[in-house]
């Protein structure tokens, strides 16, 4: 267990380290030019800073590290993620500021999630719906391509101001909470910290936005979060109806949004703004409150049911799909069916 006093005094230090970091990067990329300009995809107007998301893993390496020096997480755990995290948050910064290759792009991602699983210990047997499992050498590619399935996911959810850093904060306070009832206190205090400095950067993020996070942000936690699943889950598993649940919003509209696109789009992976919350945003004009909307719909409906699921410890699937239905419809009615109807 982490020093109770660090324990609650790194989140502090991860939120006003990023807000820092940021500060810095931004006079960065005002003096180079690495600003966003408007298209008829983007929500806003005038050049706004990318790649902000750069100061959220530089907080939460600082202050993980910070951890790791007091023996309260697993240094396999802090390698894979410094590095393999570290590295894609890098590339996706470039990426922000000259716009690689999409090969380039995908090669970096590869080799990120490899180094992570190699740190990580691969898949270990595990426990799921009271079956054990052991996915030996072919769970490296299911999982490879789950998280580079999430990447994507987390990258899609960066398109409107403070929306994706709003959802880390609520992923990353919500499953510290779960992790701290089940006694895992280093994975918590991982957790606490990447909302910590997602909060942080909010201060930039929030509508209307000064600063936008980037590649540079939304890799790392498209890494980041499956990877903390894998490490819980095979410990808790319990909590994989919970995690779905806690990071449902995420998974629904992106995933929503990429089926309808698939059957009703031609050519379905042009650039598009279908995504629920970027269509009611460009709609109404209003990014704080769509933002608002989706924080509403994360505590006041998905935290409720993954606590009912906790509690009651049986029927996560049907919990799950209680959670998630509504969000489902309320993803293609006001996305992708709207955007074509």
């Amino acid at each position: 267990m982490p020093d109770i006093t660090l324990f609650f005094l790194l989140p502090g230090i991860a939120f006003t380290s990023t807000i820092l970091f940021a500060s810095i990067w931004k006079s960065i990329a005002l003096h180079y030019g690495i600003a966003s300009t408007p298209n008829h995809r983007t929500l806003h107007a005038g050049a706004i800073p990318v790649g902000g998301g750069i100061a959220i893993v530089m907080g939460w390496i600082l202050t993980a590290s910070i951890l790791l020096w007091d023996g309260a997480i697993n240094p396999s755990i802090y390698i894979g993620l410094l590095v393999g995290g570290g590295f894609m948050s890098v590339i996706g910064l470039i990426d922000d500021a000259i716009d690689l290759s999409a090969r380039l792009k995908l090669l970096a991602h590869i080799v990120g999630t490899l180094w992570c699983l190699y740190w990580f210990g691969g898949v270990p047997p595990f426990d799921f719906l009271g079956l054990a499992v052991n996915p030996g050498w072919i769970g490296y590619p299911i999982a490879g391509i789950i998280i580079l399935w999430m990447i994507n996911l987390f990258n899609f959810m960066d398109g409107a101001d403070g929306m994706l850093a709003s959802c880390i904060s609520f992923i990353g306070i919500s499953m510290g909470g779960f992790l701290l009832l089940e006694g895992d206190y280093g994975n918590a205090a991982l957790l606490f910290l990447v909302s910590a400095a997602s909060m942080g950067f909010l201060v930039f993020n929030w509508p209307p936005a000064s600063m936008f996070m980037g590649d540079a942000g939304s890799v790392f936690f498209g890494l980041l979060i499956p990877m903390l699943i894998i490490s819980t889950v095979v410990v808790h598993s319990a909590l994989f109806w919970i995690w779905i649940i806690i990071c449902g919003y995420v998974l629904t509209d992106t995933t929503t949004t990429l089926i309808l696109r698939l059957i009703f789009v031609r050519p379905f992976l042009d650039a598009h703004r279908h995504h629920a919350y970027q269509s009611l945003a460009h709609r109404s004009g209003d990014h704080r409150h769509v933002t608002l909307t989706v924080i509403a719909i994360q505590v006041l409906w998905l935290l409720p049911i993954a606590l009912l699921t906790y509690w009651v410890g049986a029927y996560g699937a049907i919990f799950t799909f209680i959670a998630l239905a509504p969000i489902t419809v309320f993803s293609a009615k006001n996305g992708v069916l709207h955007e074509i109807g």
